[in-house]
């Protein structure tokens, strides 16, 4: 808590070690919940850290974001829909079967 309240880098660097060292443990050891707290606080660390930069833009570039990514999004979800139609899978299906197959097997 007090690497996560406090903006220091030495701070940030130890609770981003620790939680890739609890991510790659996961992803060795096969378990999922090592896993995902490990990428919860990863990506908590980063988005803490990196609040002085991203907190002080333009209400507009965050528009400029969101639009970005909801054209993205539909753009995806239309070309997904497209290859669904004519049955051929897209990489995307493969690889989220695989990522689902291997995550059942973990425990």
């Amino acid at each position: 808590q007090d690497g996560l309240a406090s903006n220091t880098i030495y701070d940030a660097i130890i609770v981003g070690t620790l939680s890739l060292l609890s991510l790659l443990a996961g992803m060795f050891l096969q378990i999922k919940s090592y896993f995902f707290v490990g990428a919860g606080v990863l990506l908590l660390n980063v988005f803490l850290q990196t609040r002085p930069y991203w907190g002080n833009m333009p209400w507009w570039f965050y528009l400029l974001i969101a639009g970005l990514i909801l054209i993205t999004v539909a753009s995806f979800n239309e070309w997904n829909k497209q290859k669904v139609n004519k049955g051929e899978t897209t990489f995307i299906m493969v690889l989220k079967e695989k990522v689902i197959s291997t995550m059942k097997k973990w425990d």
